[in-house]
C-alpha cells in the first residue's frame, strides 16, 4: 500500500493535525474491526456540498466523470428529485466488471440540508439516473453545471423567511463599498469566481475583473446576473472605458428596468453622459474592510462504511443448484476538508475489498479507487491534486496515479499539467509503473455568452516504447436552456482518430427537452500496449523479443476496432406528476483483423434500440413514484423486447420499499432460438437512524429457453444484504 505512505506524509505536512488524526483514527478503527483491506468503492459520485445563500440552501452534487443532463422531474417541488442523465465514458465497460449498478453518496450530516439519500442508479448503462430523496417536501430549482460534472439543487426558503439581501452598502456618495463579497449568498457555485473578481478589483486589475464578471454573468443564476451586470459597467468605468461603461449600464436598464440597482445605475449613466462628475473608486475602503477576514478555517471530516453479503445461485432444469458468486463487500469512504476564503484542502480515501467466500473460485479483490490530497489557493488561481484520482479531459481517460496541477493565468485562461501512471483495472491494488504519461492543456472561457474551449497534448510510454501520443480538444456551451459538448482525441503517432464525441440538449417551453449525441471511438483506445492482447502475457518488453517494432505497431492496430454510437431523445413534462421520456439509439461495431495468431472479431451490423419511459412522481401518495419502461432492441444477431415496472414508496419515514418487475423476450435472428426471462425484485431500505441503514435486495429469475432440439427451463436467485454506517 504505497499510496497510504505517500498520502499520509502529505496530509501531515499540509492539513491541520486535528483533521489528520481524525481521518486516520476512523480508518484504523474500521480496518481493524472489519477487514485489513477495508477500502471503499467510489466509481462516479464524488462529493456533496451544502451552503446557505439568499436563494435558500444550495446543494451541489459532483461527479468524477462527465454526466450529460437530459431532464429532471418533478419540475419545482416534491420529496424526490429524479434526474435523467446520459454518459459517454471510455472506461464504462471496464468499471462495470467491479462495481454494483447503484452507488450511494456520503456527505456530512453537519450540512443540515433536508436531503435523506443521494443514489445513482443504472451506473453501467448509457442512461443512469440520479435520485435525490428529501426528508420533507421542498421547493427547489435544479440545474446542471456547464462542465457536466455537477448537479446544483437550490432548496428554496419560504418567502416569509427570506430577507431581502442588500447587494451594496452605500456611502454618502452612493458608491458601492462592498463590491462583490455580498454577492456570494446569491449563487454558491460562483463563490470561487467572485473571490477572484474581488481580488482583481482590489488590485485595480479591471481588465481581469471584467473577464471574470463576464463569465459569472454567463454561468450564474438569475439572481446574480443584475448586480454582476452593474459591476461590469463599474469596472469599465474605473478603467476609464466610459463608452464601454455606458453600454453596460444601458444594458442593465434594458434588461432589469425594475432592478434594485436601477436608480443607482441610472445616476451613473447620467454622470457619464453629462460628464458633470467623475466616478469615485472606493477601493481603499474595500481593501480595509477585507483586511484580516477569511482566516477562520471551516473543518469537516465525514464518510461511510458498509458491508454487504452477495450470493447468486442458478438451477438448470432438474439439475442441482450451482453457486455462481458468494462475496463479502467491504466499502469505506472518508473525506477530510479544511477551507477558508483563501484556501481549500481535501483529502479522500475510498475503495472496496471483496472477500470471495466461494471455495471454488477464492478470488479476493482489493480495489483502491481514491487515495488523494488536493488543495486550492483561490487568490492566485492555483490548484493541485496528488495520489490516485480520476480525470476525463486533457487526454486522460479515467483513473491514474499521479498529479494534476492548474493555474488560472487570466480570468478566462487556465493552464493544466498532468503526469502519472494509468490504472490497470485488472490490477487496481498496485501502481502500474511500466506505463507512464504526461500532458498539458489550456482551458479558455467563458466567451461570447457561454462558450468554453480547451486544447491538449498527451504523451504516454510503456517500458520505453511510445504507447500513445495525442492532441485534441473540447468545446462547451451552456446558457441555461441549451448545452453543447464536443471532444476530439487524435493520435499523431498512429494517425488515428481515437475519439470524436458530440452531445447537445435543448430545453423548450412547455416542458419539452430534446437531446442528441454521436460518438466515434477506437475500442479499446489505440495504444501500443494493445499488441499484447492474445499473445499469452501482458508484458510489452517480452513481445519485442518475438516481433519487430513495426510488427508490434501493426498488432496494436489489428486489435483495435471502431465503434459508432448515436442517440436522439425527447422528454416531455405532461403535468406536475407525469413525465414521458423516449429515445432512439444506434450503434455499429467495426470488428478487428486476424494477425499474430489471434482470430478476427466479426463486425456487427447497425443495431437499433428504441425505448420509452412514463414516470410518475406521485402515483398513489405523495411518498411514492412509478416508472413504466418499454424497450425494443433490433440488433444484428437478435431482437429483444423488454418491459420494466419500478415502484418506490416510503411506507414510513424510516422504511422504503422498492418492488420491481422486469420481463425480457429475446429471439435470435440467426436461428429459431429464443429466451424468455421474468425477474421480480424487491429492495428494502430501513434507517435505524440517519447514520445507520440496513439494506436488502432480493431477486429471482425465471428463464425459459428454446433451442433447435430442446426446451430448457432454469431458475436463479440473488440476495444482497448489508448495512451502511455514516459518520
Amino acid at each position: 500500500m504505497r499510496y497510504s505512505l505517500l498520502i499520509t506524509q502529505v496530509m501531515f505536512a499540509v492539513l491541520p493535525s486535528y483533521l489528520v488524526r481524525k481521518v486516520f483514527a476512523v480508518v484504523a478503527l474500521l480496518a481493524a474491526v472489519f477487514s485489513p483491506y477495508a477500502l471503499a468503492s467510489n466509481e462516479v459520485l464524488n462529493d456533496l456540498n451544502v451552503v446557505e445563500t439568499a436563494e435558500g440552501m444550495v446543494v451541489e452534487i459532483r461527479y468524477f466523470r462527465p454526466l450529460f443532463y437530459v431532464s429532471h422531474s418533478p419540475e419545482k417541488s416534491g420529496k424526490k428529485l429524479r434526474v435523467q442523465l446520459r454518459q459517454n465514458s471510455i472506461d464504462l465497460a471496464a468499471a462495470a466488471e467491479f462495481g454494483s449498478n447503484e452507488e450511494v453518496l456520503t456527505w456530512s450530516s453537519a450540512f443540515g440540508a433536508p436531503v435523506d439519500t443521494v443514489v445513482l442508479d443504472n451506473i453501467h448503462s448509457e442512461a443512469p439516473t440520479l435520485v435525490v430523496n428529501f426528508s420533507e417536501k421542498v421547493k427547489f430549482n435544479a440545474r446542471h453545471a456547464s462542465d457536466h460534472q455537477s448537479m446544483i439543487i437550490v432548496i428554496e426558503r419560504d418567502k416569509s423567511d427570506i430577507v431581502n439581501a442588500q447587494v451594496f452598502e452605500e456611502t454618502k456618495t452612493d458608491a458601492p463599498v462592498n463590491l462583490v463579497t455580498q454577492l456570494k449568498p446569491l449563487d454558491y457555485a460562483m463563490t470561487d469566481l467572485l473571490d477572484r473578481a474581488n481580488k482583481a478589483m482590489l488590485d485595480q486589475d479591471y481588465s481581469r475583473a471584467v473577464q471574470i464578471f463576464t463569465r459569472i454573468r454567463a454561468e450564474g443564476n438569475e439572481a446574480i446576473k443584475p448586480p454582476v451586470q452593474e459591476l461590469i459597467g463599474l469596472a469599465r468605468e474605473y478603467k476609464g472605458q466610459l463608452a464601454h461603461a455606458k453600454a453596460e449600464y444601458q444594458r442593465y436598464l434594458e434588461d432589469y428596468p425594475e432592478g434594485e440597482g436601477a436608480v443607482r445605475v441610472s445616476q451613473r449613466l447620467n454622470a457619464i453622459v453629462t460628464a458633470t462628475q467623475q466616478p469615485k473608486r472606493p477601493i481603499g475602503a474595500e481593501r480595509s474592510a477585507q483586511a484580516g477576514k477569511g482566516e477562520q478555517w471551516q473543518k469537516q471530516v465525514y464518510g461511510s462504511f458498509g458491508q454487504y453479503y452477495f450470493r447468486n445461485e442458478i438451477t438448470v432444469a432438474d439439475e442441482s443448484s450451482r453457486l455462481l458468486r458468494s462475496v463479502l463487500n467491504n466499502d469505506l469512504n472518508v473525506v477530510a476538508r479544511a477551507r477558508n476564503d483563501h484556501y481549500d484542502f481535501k483529502a479522500q480515501i475510498a475503495g472496496n475489498y471483496q472477500k470471495d467466500l466461494n471455495s471454488d473460485t477464492d478470488r479476493d479483490k482489493l480495489n483502491p479507487n481514491l487515495l488523494s490530497l488536493e488543495g486550492r489557493q483561490k487568490d492566485w488561481g492555483l490548484y493541485g491534486r496528488v495520489g490516485r484520482q480520476s480525470r476525463n479531459s486533457g487526454g486522460v481517460f479515467g483513473r491514474f496515479d499521479g498529479g494534476h496541477v492548474s493555474y488560472e493565468a487570466t480570468g478566462i485562461i487556465t493552464v493544466n499539467g498532468v503526469a502519472g501512471y494509468p490504472v490497470d483495472y485488472s490490477k487496481r491494488d498496485e501502481v502500474n509503473a511500466d506505463r507512464s504519461f504526461y500532458g498539458a492543456s489550456v482551458d479558455v472561457g467563458t466567451l461570447w455568452g457561454g462558450w468554453e474551449f480547451s486544447g491538449f497534448y498527451f504523451n504516454q510510454v510503456n517500458q520505453g516504447a511510445l504507447d500513445r501520443e495525442a492532441i485534441g480538444g473540447e468545446a462547451r456551451y451552456y446558457d441555461g436552456q441549451k448545452s453543447f459538448f464536443t471532444m476530439v482525441d487524435y493520435d499523431i503517432y498512429y494517425n488515428n482518430l481515437n475519439l470524436f464525441m458530440i452531445n447537445g440538449t435543448w430545453a423548450f417551453d412547455q416542458g419539452l427537452t430534446l437531446s442528441a449525441s454521436y460518438d466515434r471511438r477506437s475500442n479499446p483506445i489505440l495504444t501500443t500496449t494493445s499488441a499484447v492482447i492474445g499473445q499469452g502475457g501482458d508484458d510489452l518488453a517480452d513481445l519485442s523479443t518475438r516481433y519487430t517494432l513495426l510488427q508490434i505497431v501493426q498488432l496494436a492496430m489489428d486489435r483495435t476496432a471502431t465503434i459508432d454510437n448515436a442517440s436522439l431523445g425527447v422528454t416531455k413534462t405532461l403535468n406536475d406528476n407525469w413525465q414521458l421520456n423516449a429515445s432512439l439509439n444506434t450503434s455499429k461495431y467495426g470488428g478487428t483483423v486476424a494477425s499474430g495468431g489471434v482470430e478476427a472479431i466479426e463486425a456487427y451490423g447497425q443495431d437499433f434500440y428504441y425505448s420509452a419511459q412514463l414516470v410518475s412522481n406521485r402515483f398513489i401518495t405523495d411518498n411514492d413514484s412509478l416508472i413504466v419502461g418499454v424497450r425494443y432492441a433490433d440488433t444484428d444477431r437478435a431482437s429483444t423486447s423488454s418491459l420494466d415496472l419500478n415502484w418506490r414508496i416510503s411506507a414510513t419515514p424510516k422504511l422504503r420499499i422498492n418492488p420491481r418487475l422486469r420481463f425480457d423476450h429475446r429471439k435470435s435472428n440467426e436461428n429459431n432460438n429464443s429466451r424468455v426471462m421474468t425477474r421480480p425484485v424487491l429492495r428494502l431500505d430501513y434507517a435505524v437512524r440517519r447514520a445507520v441503514k440496513l439494506e436488502l435486495d432480493l431477486g429471482y429469475d425465471f428463464i425459459s429457453e428454446t433451442f433447435i432440439d430442446q426446451d430448457v427451463d432454469s431458475t436463479g436467485y440473488y440476495v444482497n444484504a448489508g448495512y451502511r454506517l455514516q459518520f
